[in-house]
C-alpha cells in the first residue's frame, strides 16, 4: 500500500499548507495510507509552531541570491568581494583589482614556464659591466685619477660588496637580479610576437606590444574572462593605453632589448652624474684603500 500523509480540519475542507492548518484551529484529523485516522486538539503549542514554520519559510525565501563572478583566471572564479571590492569602494578599483588578478595570474604563469633564475656567472657578469671604468671616471670628473682606480680593483670591491648585501631585497644584487628578470622575460615576449618597444621602468625595455599580443591569446584561449562586458571594455581600454615613453620601432626595440642592462645602468648613469656636474667645480674622489670605489663629493 502506498503511504501518505493528510491533514485536514474534521469538516472535511483540506487545507495545503501546514501552517495554514495549524491557524486554522480546531480539531484536525491526520489520515495515513493505512487508513487509520486520529484526532488532536490545537492548542498554543501548535500556534507557536506554526508562527515559526512561517518564519521559516520566509527566511528561505528572503535570502540572499549568489554574488555574481566578475572574473575568471586561470580556472578561479573571483567575486568582487573576492577582489577586495565593496559597495562603498572607489568605482576604479574594480578595473584595478581586476588588471592586477589578470597580470599577475597571465603574465606570471608565462614567467613561471620561462623558469628563469640568474645565475651567479650572470650576477658577476653583470657587475663587471656595471663597474665604473676610468673613462668613465674621467667623463664624469674630467680629469685623470689613482692608479688604484682601475676596473679590476673596481670590480672585485664591488662584487666583495654585492655579496655582503646578498640577503637584502633592496641591495645591489637583488636589484640586478630583478634587472636581468625582467631582461629576459621582455626578450621571450619579443621573440615570440614581436611588436613595438618602450622603454620601461629603471631602463629596461618592455615589449609592451608583445605582452598586449600575448595577453590577447590568453583571453582567446580561456586562461581569464571577464563576466561584465563594460568591465571588459574599460580593461581592455586600459591595456591599449600608450605608456608614457615613446615606443620604438620593432628594429628599434629588437636592438634595445640586445643590449645587456648593466651597460645601459652604467651608461644612464655616467650620463646623468655629468650632467648634474656641468657648469659645477669638479672634485676627485678622496683616496680610498686598493679595492674600494670611493664617493665623489657632489656639490
Amino acid at each position: 500500500m502506498e503511504n501518505y500523509l493528510r491533514i485536514f480540519p474534521r469538516n472535511g475542507k483540506k487545507v495545503s499548507t501546514p501552517w495554514k492548518t495549524f491557524r486554522a484551529g480546531g480539531e484536525i484529523a491526520f489520515e495515513t495510507g493505512l487508513g487509520q485516522n486520529r484526532g488532536m486538539q490545537t492548542n498554543g503549542l501548535g500556534r507557536w509552531i506554526g508562527l515559526a514554520a512561517c518564519l521559516w519559510a520566509a527566511a528561505a525565501f528572503a535570502q540572499e541570491a549568489p554574488e555574481p563572478v566578475v572574473l575568471t583566471v586561470l580556472g578561479t572564479n573571483y567575486t568582487a568581494k573576492e577582489l577586495g571590492v565593496e559597495a562603498d569602494s572607489p568605482p576604479d578599483l574594480l578595473l584595478t583589482r581586476t588588471f592586477t588578478k589578470i597580470q599577475g595570474g597571465i603574465m606570471g604563469a608565462y614567467s613561471e614556464k620561462l623558469n628563469y633564475q640568474p645565475s651567479e656567472e650572470e650576477l658577476k657578469e653583470y657587475c663587471r659591466r656595471a663597474a665604473p671604468t676610468a673613462e668613465d671616471m674621467d667623463a664624469i670628473y674630467g680629469q685623470d685619477h689613482p692608479a688604484f682606480l682601475n676596473p679590476d680593483m673596481i670590480f672585485e670591491g664591488l662584487w666583495q660588496d654585492w655579496q655582503r648585501e646578498a640577503d637584502d631585497k633592496y641591495g645591489a644584487m637583488q636589484m640586478a637580479a630583478n634587472d636581468l628578470k625582467e631582461w629576459k622575460f621582455a626578450q621571450a615576449l619579443f621573440a615570440q610576437y614581436g611588436g613595438r618597444v618602450c622603454m620601461g621602468s629603471f631602463n629596461i625595455p618592455g615589449a609592451v606590444e608583445a605582452a598586449r599580443s600575448h595577453l590577447a591569446a590568453g583571453e582567446a584561449a580561456g586562461d581569464f574572462t571577464i563576466h561584465a562586458a563594460d568591465l571588459r571594455e574599460r580593461y581592455w581600454a586600459l591595456i591599449r593605453t600608450p605608456p608614457p615613453g615613446p615606443l620604438m620601432p620593432e628594429e628599434e626595440g629588437r636592438a634595445a632589448l640586445a643590449e645587456h642592462p648593466a651597460d645601459r645602468q652604467k651608461r644612464e648613469a655616467v650620463k646623468g652624474l655629468t650632467e648634474h656636474l656641468q657648469g659645477k667645480p669638479r672634485r676627485r674622489p678622496d683616496p680610498e684603500p686598493p679595492g674600494c670605489l670611493g664617493e665623489a663629493t657632489l656639490p
